[in-house]
């Protein structure tokens, strides 16, 4: 399945990228920006997804080391990563994905903890849930 879900993707890639091809020359911009966000927020919410669901990647996550989160998700999410920064190039230019990249990289910390806070307050009232039954003495 997995497998199959990657050869999807480079397909969907590859016909995006066609039409990223034709369309950039006459693309102002601003709608470049608009045309690339897309790239940017799937390859933001297959991180958070991968952080999500490897424990050590959420626990270190929780301590605040971000990057260190990413790398204990492996490379599940390299795919989409590369259909980012291969996006960036064909809308600004040759080996412009690779500098957007280092900045997006920059900016990851930031962007995983709003993606990832909802999953940090239900652990954490689960954990206030678990000390107050534990302290709570039972009933007659």
């Amino acid at each position: 399945m997995v497998r199959f879900s990657l050869i999807l993707g480079a397909l969907l890639c590859t016909a995006i990228s066609a039409v990223l091809v034709r369309a950039a020359p006459g693309m102002t911009d601003a709608q470049k920006r608009q045309a690339y966000r897309p790239y940017v927020a799937a390859t933001t919410d297959c991180l958070a997804r991968a952080i999500r669901e490897t424990p050590a990647a959420l626990q270190r996550a929780r301590e605040g080391a971000w990057m260190e989160a990413v790398r204990l998700t492996g490379h599940h999410c390299d795919p989409v990563a590369g259909r980012m920064i291969f996006a960036h190039d064909e809308l600004f230019g040759p080996r412009t994905g690779q500098t957007f990249f280092e900045a997006y990289a920059a900016d990851l910390p930031a962007a995983l903890a709003m993606r990832l806070q909802p999953a940090h307050d239900h652990i954490a009232a689960e954990a206030a849930r678990t000390q107050v039954a534990q302290v709570a003495p039972p009933f007659p």
